[in-house]
């Protein structure tokens, strides 16, 4: 039905794309049914392509995600044996009938992974005369730039080139609160869309300065990325824009079919049932219903045109604070009260290499568990071995039970104290549970290895464990200060029956 209703389109000179749609895969079945339905998908494709060729012709994009229902880093072995081999059987297939297939962007904790799956494509031997491989980068992702010199350095050592769709991304609400959820440095994405809107803007010029390699696929619905890319382009007329089906049709109609500028548009489109329309609507509508997007504004008709069509460099460079000043660092997310718990980025392969070399320092010391009484620990009850649930023979220290003597101590002790603690105050007490918390972020590495050792948690499961309990500590400190810092007017009655007030701050 896709290949059908795209024929009026063919006749006016477009191109298409398709894009079968559909979620990550969630299961080994789902992943199969996936696999199934893009290789239905190339074969029907090639058959109406008519040797067209990858850049004339049609082509298809495939979400890696849905080739693997463990696709993420913690899995790269499985993925890279598992995954990839579906993956190169798809692209014989789309070389068999030389049409297009790129693989397509997702979320930013994917990105090194797709990387790998990606370099072991294009230096595929059996793969090496096909010019139809294409990836997708995302220009709202800081790394971008990057990501394009790494591939314009791939496929030189692969002497390949590589069709590049370059876009601006669609997933920005859910990777501005993964940041925050997951208490990260930093944001992987740039806060604000005229922050995007340059780094498009550099992206495509890097494109057309690596046109050896790169077969520029220019994916925007904005008129002023269009004649900037027009500009970049000079005489060149060896690339693309594209856009989605159903959207940009009279800006393009303007640019590619009235202006006659030289060079061709394929239409991005979405195929696939109803009941897998809703995600992928759902994303469109929040990239497009922004207030700062060019197709909502567009229709603005009180929206002045210089202000439409404004440079974004200017833009941004009149800007005091270039990130956006109402979407804070993720630690800073709860305001000048207190920190958020800093998290680990376990898709940043640096991080992993430290915790690599720092977790396993856990087995150096010999951990031992028992009673502490006015700081000194005791005896108490004959020690036993703690040992690793997962691994009866990884021995982790010794734990000992406290005596009856030991909490008759503990309880003399506290006693005791108690009416120095009472005489501190509650900013005092706060900063106690403060510096609990900066302790366990400080030892988090050692933290996580020891969930891992003792109660067999996984990585990221000891993770949110530490951070669980760094936000508790600064939570309570926050709560005495706010609470009972200032003092509290109390009611209560007396022992005759009477209602006193009386007031605690302690």
């Amino acid at each position: 039905e896709a290949l059908e209703r795209a024929k009026d389109w063919e006749k006016r000179g477009y191109s298409y794309s398709y894009d079968m749609l559909g979620e990550a895969a969630r299961t080994m079945d789902d992943a199969k049914r996936y696999f199934q339905a893009y290789k239905t998908a190339i074969q029907k494709i090639g058959e109406t392509a008519d040797g067209r060729g990858p850049y004339k012709g049609p082509g298809i994009s495939v979400k890696l995600s849905a080739l693997h229902p463990r696709y993420e880093l913690g899995h790269v072995g499985r993925v890279m044996d598992e995954l990839v081999p579906r993956l190169r059987a798809l692209c014989l297939d789309a070389a068999k009938y030389d049409i297009g297939l790129n693989i397509d962007a997702e979320e930013a904790d994917r990105l090194d992974l797709s990387l790998d799956c990606i370099e072991a494509i294009s230096g595929d031997p059996d793969l090496k005369d096909w010019q139809g491989f294409g990836v997708v980068v995302q220009a709202y992702q800081k790394r971008a730039p990057f990501v394009l010199d790494y591939l314009a350095d791939m496929c030189r050592r692969h002497e390949r080139r590589l069709m590049v769709r370059l876009v601006k991304g669609a997933y920005w609400d859910m990777e501005i609160k993964r940041a925050q959820e997951l208490g990260l440095k930093g944001y992987p994405v740039y806060t604000r869309k005229a922050n995007t809107d340059v780094s498009y803007l550099a992206c495509a010029k890097k494109l057309f300065q690596n046109t050896d390699v790169f077969y520029p696929q220019l994916a925007t619905h904005n008129a002023h990325s269009i004649s900037a890319v027009l500009n970049f382009a000079g005489n060149n007329r060896d690339f693309e824009f594209q856009r989605l089906h159903g959207m940009g049709e009279e800006l393009y109609e303007q640019a590619i079919e009235g202006d006659k500028v030289g060079t061709g548009c394929r239409i991005y489109a979405p195929v696939g049932q109803h009941e897998d329309l809703l995600a992928y609507l759902v994303r469109r509508l929040l990239e497009n219903g922004a207030n700062s997007s060019f197709v909502n504004r567009v229709q603005d008709a009180e929206t002045p045109v210089a202000e439409i069509i404004a440079d974004p460099i200017a833009q941004v460079k009149g800007y005091a604070h270039k990130p956006h000043p109402r979407i804070p660092l993720p630690r800073d997310i709860y305001g000048a009260s207190r920190a958020n718990a800093k998290g680990m980025d376990l898709s940043d392969r640096a991080q992993l290499r430290e915790l690599a070399v720092d977790m396993p320092k856990i087995y150096e010391t010999e951990w031992r568990a028992g009673p502490i009484v006015d700081g000194k620990d005791l005896d108490g009850e004959q020690s036993r071995d703690v040992v690793s649930p997962q691994n009866h023979d990884l021995r982790i220290g010794t734990a000992a039970e406290a005596t009856g003597k030991d909490i008759e101590k503990a309880i003399a002790s506290a006693s005791k104290a108690a009416p120095g603690w009472a005489a501190r105050s509650a900013d005092e007490r706060a900063q106690c549970l403060e510096r609990a918390a900066d302790l366990m972020e400080h030892e988090m590495p050692r933290l996580m290895a020891l969930c891992t050792a003792e109660a067999g948690k996984t990585i990221l499961d000891g993770v949110a464990e530490i951070r669980e309990a760094v936000d508790f500590c600064r939570y309570y400190a926050l709560r005495a200060r706010e609470d009972i810092g200032q003092g509290v007017r109390l009611r209560a009655p007396d022992m005759g029956g009477r209602v006193i007030e009386m007031t605690g701050g302690r």
